[in-house]
């Protein structure tokens, strides 16, 4: 569902992305998978979990506001904002902890630049 900017066009630069028509042979079987089991893990080349919400935050509320689309090779990418992206890691994990310090970082930078 939520991915940054940055991280995909990290990911394209590095080769560790790609965009195809073609969809993922190891999709969910069923259509309510995440509905029924909260979250789906995809394994492929990459790895991608499916959630139902993240923090208490579902797709609706993900969606009013804090998407923006960004299109790479002609294809529409929904992308999580950088505060939504902070919305969704309020754990208690070390990895979150830093990815919103992170983001924090990043937001300043570019309150900055825009200046």
């Amino acid at each position: 569902m939520i991915l940054s900017n940055d991280g995909i066009q990290q990911a394209l630069d590095a080769g560790d992305l790609a965009i195809t028509p073609e969809p993922s042979p190891r999709r969910p079987t069923e259509d309510d998978e995440v509905e029924k089991y909260k979250v789906v893990r995809i394994a492929d080349e990459i790895v991608v979990d499916l959630l139902k919400e993240a923090c208490g935050i579902d797709c609706a509320q993900a969606s009013e506001g804090g998407i923006e689309i960004k299109t790479v090779e002609n294809v529409p990418i929904p992308v999580g904002r950088k505060e939504l992206l902070i919305r969704t890691k309020q754990t208690e994990r070390p990895s979150d902890a830093a990815d919103v310090q992170f983001l924090r970082f990043r937001i300043a930078a570019e309150t900055e630049l825009s200046k």
